[in-house]
């Protein structure tokens, strides 16, 4: 049986990645030159910089793993024991809407407002639905 929520949790994955991948490689990282980074007992301002890209590309790679995941439970290549990994899978991506949620609020100005600033950096909306689909994923299981 193909579990339909998986799949579309999946494609919500896809599409998050593909976003996240596009915004830093067209939009952050030719504005961040060297200057923007200082030097570190790693290294000069190069090193840092590299480290920057690797993190960002830390979630991609998340994202990444959660599709392929996904598409295997999804379609019963990993039963019964892919619906443990999907639990462990909806547990990591709650813990990153929180993250996500928390870090908005600590980086706010005196006078800027947490709902505009969640409107304007949308991307927990991926996150949610992602969790969303997964959870209703685990509702149909094959018995």
């Amino acid at each position: 049986m193909v579990n339909t929520w998986l799949l579309i949790a999946a494609l919500v994955a896809i599409v998050a990645m593909l976003l996240h991948i596009f915004t830093f490689e067209r939009w952050i990282w030719p504005n961040l030159g060297y200057e923007c980074f200082p030097t570190t007992p790693f290294g000069p301002p190069k090193v840092a910089r590299s480290y920057y890209r690797i993190v960002w590309h830390c979630l991609t790679v998340n994202l990444l793993v959660t599709t392929i995941a996904c598409i295997l439970v999804g379609v019963g290549t990993l039963v019964p024991y892919g619906m443990v990994l999907i639990y462990f899978l909806l547990f990591f991506w709650i813990l990153i809407l929180v993250e996500i949620f928390f870090i908005g609020a600590m980086v706010l100005e005196p006078d800027d407002s947490y709902i505009k600033s969640m409107l304007r950096s949308f991307q927990w909306v991926f996150v949610l639905l992602l969790i969303i689909c997964m959870y209703l994923g685990t509702k149909y299981q094959v018995s």
